[in-house]
């Protein structure tokens, strides 16, 4: 979601560790810090309820076979990004289309519908941005303290915009990556979906519709995409300085698929005898997904006899 000439190289850790820590939510999570996305949602709503029932109407809810709700957004916010309900805008075009020839028909009429749907959808991008960045830098860091037994000297890579890792476990900043931001610097902040796009085709008896497909196209689903390639790009420093390590432990990130280049990055940068460790909160959450990640990994071409798993507890302090 973040504007990509908005970007700027991250510094690179230059220190020969040869351990690297990949830190996700889950990690913020163990240290009872809110910051699921339904606590996103709940900070909307508290803010601008009038925006909050807007963004019930434009994204779709999920029923699960016992009909149990999930709201897109706040189950998975950046995949939720692109299920912004195509169709309801579509019928909001057709509603704002003015015919050709009906009375008072005036040059505004070649414009309106454009100039609406543009309208709508900047303003959604904006708010969500606006409230995603206020929201997360609202999120007081000393709830919690020091809880697991990290190794000070390694390198971390983290996917979250808190500043844990500085906080509660003094780990060097020079030491810590923020890949997608970081509160310190809210314009940093980066996040958005994987949609692959074709491009807009030009199919309709009336351009004033393409000219709203090319809206939303370019104005919604371009400037919503996790610029993941450009990211990687401009801290190629900070990834062929992982050439030496011996083992990357995984704590909190569930290795979802919109985050898989930078894996696929690292995996091309170390040893094939690197050990992949990965957490989980407990036996049951390691029962239920340990097969389904130990896979991801392997698909990347790491061998599963350097992929290891561990909970939580074990490392507990």
């Amino acid at each position: 979601m973040k504007v990509e000439d908005r970007m700027e190289p991250l510094h690179y850790m230059k220190k020969n560790n040869s351990i690297l820590y990949i830190i996700g939510n889950g990690f913020d999570r163990f240290h009872d810090l809110p910051t699921r996305y339904s606590d996103f949602g709940k900070y909307i709503e508290s803010y601008d309820s009038d925006f909050y029932n807007l963004l019930l109407d434009w994204y779709p809810t999920f029923y699960n076979n016992q009909m149990e709700d999930s709201f897109s957004l706040w189950k998975d916010f950046e995949n939720g990004l692109k299920e912004i309900d195509q169709d309801l805008l579509w019928q909001s075009i057709d509603n704002h289309l003015t015919q050709y020839g009906v009375e008072n028909w005036g040059d505004e009429d070649n414009h309106r519908v454009q100039y609406m749907i543009q309208n709508l959808l900047n303003s959604i991008i904006s708010k969500l941005y606006i409230y995603l960045t206020n929201w997360i830098c609202s999120v007081d860091v000393q709830l919690s303290s020091k809880r697991l037994c990290l190794d000070i000297n390694a390198k971390y890579l983290t996917f979250n915009y808190t500043k844990t890792l500085e906080s509660y476990y003094k780990i060097p900043s020079a030491q810590v990556i923020h890949i997608h931001g970081t509160t310190d610097n809210p314009t940093s902040i980066i996040t958005g979906h994987n949609m692959k796009l074709l491009p807009a085709v030009n199919d309709y008896d009336d351009i004033r519709l393409f000219e709203c497909e090319k809206i939303v196209r370019n104005e919604y689903f371009e400037k919503t995409i996790k610029p993941t390639d450009k990211i990687i790009s401009v801290n190629k420093d900070f990834f062929l300085s992982l050439n030496s390590l011996s083992a990357i432990v995984i704590i909190g990130h569930s290795l979802n698929e919109i985050d898989l280049p930078y894996f696929k990055e690292i995996r091309s940068v170390v040893s094939d005898e690197t050990k992949w460790k990965i957490s989980f909160k407990d036996s049951k959450d390691k029962n239920e997904h340990y097969e389904e990640k130990r896979k991801t990994l392997v698909d990347l071409g790491i061998d599963e006899k350097c992929v290891e798993s561990f909970l939580m507890s074990d490392i507990v302090i």
